[in-house]
């Protein structure tokens, strides 16, 4: 349940893929599939009954430059770069110069969610999406004085 932890959950197919190799490996007996080279789905369900704290849940895409953001180092450096930014420029001490940009994108493309294997009772499970979906993004800018930059400045 590590890997859900970090973004990187396993799904139930993954897991029975990586079973049987480590049975094959091993040279242990095993009653599985040699030709779909996993085990059945008796296998499965008699793993999740023996672990009642893993369960199963549809996962939410996360874009990997999003997924980069939740790294603590990457974090950490933008803040000292932006610190640098605000020194070099005065921005401390001249807030109607500094904005704040939101956005909020929304996928016009719909994805099938796929189920991924959690600890039981996770919230929210994510799993790092491969391609950029097809999406509209909406912008709001605004700065400490309330001064908001409207569309048409874009």
């Amino acid at each position: 349940m590590r890997f859900a932890a970090i973004r990187l959950p396993v799904t139930p197919q993954i897991l029975c893929q990586l079973v049987f190799k480590i049975c094959e490996k091993n040279n242990i007996k095993h009653p599985f599939n040699q030709q779909a080279k996993i085990p059945d789905k008796d296998w499965f369900k008699k793993l999740m009954k023996r672990h009642p704290d893993i369960s199963r849940r549809k996962a939410q895409f996360m874009n990997p430059a999003r997924a980069q953001t939740l790294n603590k180092f990457i974090v950490d450096d933008h803040f000292q770069r932006l610190n640098e930014v605000y020194d070099k420029f005065y921005l401390k001490t001249c807030s109607k110069n500094v904005y704040n940009m939101g956005e909020k994108g929304y996928r016009l493309t719909i994805h099938h969610q796929q189920t991924v294997l959690a600890q039981k009772g996770a919230k929210r499970v994510h799993l790092r999406s491969s391609k950029h979906a097809e999406s509209v993004t909406i912008v709001g800018c605004i700065n400490a004085l309330r001064t908001i930059i409207t569309n048409d400045h874009f």
